[in-house]
């Protein structure tokens, strides 16, 4: 869901539908999907319904190691 063309977007929605990729972004760890994909990826399932996906993808803390 970060790299690919348009025609892999499309083939993408074919195969796993507009919930499952949803339930993807929800579960998606740091580092997965970029900002501008993560943007482009919320606007495009928003309409899939079902709970909203965050504004911005999850990111790292550096704190995180040391808990």
């Amino acid at each position: 869901m970060n790299l690919g063309t348009y025609d892999d977007v499309r083939r993408l929605e074919a195969a796993f539908g507009p919930q499952e990729l949803r339930g993807i972004m929800l579960r998606a760890q740091p580092g997965w999907i970029s900002p501008r994909s993560w943007a482009f990826w919320r606007v495009r399932l928003s309409l899939a319904g079902g709970k909203a996906i965050p504004e911005a993808p999850p990111r790292r803390s550096f704190l995180d190691a040391v808990l």
